[in-house]
């Protein structure tokens, strides 16, 4: 294989990518950290592949333009999407979300789950307490901030089954 600093420093400029405006790529970066000292060849092809897709899609990015009008509470929405058992072999799901202040991306997470669920819906409901963990902390502070502004919250998923859990 190639030189492992290079593989090394390329996978650090992705995670920058994704911390600051690629959230997109956090899984596919995240399996290549996995390999870090000892990269083969065609785990350095799939980093590759990485860099060319955020070259082609190089307009692609964080949006910050706040949308707010003047003594309005701020909107506070959470999409939050989960894949039951994407891995065949592991069975293990992945779970993932974008907190938006304004229209704002403000965090985000996607992450390989630690547990199992028996179901998509089950799948979703696990993916929905780990984001109302993060909206509610997010709430608290914003409140804190402004002790005279109110905001409100809401969720959107894909999952008819968790939207009948809740």
């Amino acid at each position: 294989m190639a030189e492992q600093s290079w593989y090394q420093s390329d996978i650090g400029m992705l995670l920058y990518l994704v911390k600051h405006s690629r959230p997109d790529i956090a899984n596919a970066v995240c399996e290549c950290t996995k390999v870090l000292d000892g990269a083969t060849t065609h785990v350095y092809c799939e980093m590759l592949q990485i860099i060319k897709y955020v070259l082609d899609t190089k307009d692609y990015g964080l949006k910050i333009d706040p949308t707010y009008e003047k003594n309005k509470p701020w909107d506070l929405v959470c999409h939050l999407d989960s894949n039951y058992a994407r891995d065949s072999d592991t069975r293990q799901s992945v779970s993932r979300f974008i907190l938006y202040v304004c229209s704002i991306p403000i965090s985000w997470r996607s992450k390989v789950k630690q547990s199992f669920t028996l179901s998509s819906s089950e799948a979703e409901w696990v993916a929905l307490s780990k984001a109302v963990k993060e909206v509610m902390f997010i709430l608290q502070l914003l409140i804190s901030m402004m002790s005279h502004h109110s905001a409100s919250g809401q969720y959107w998923s894909n999952i008819y089954g968790s939207k009948c859990l809740y």
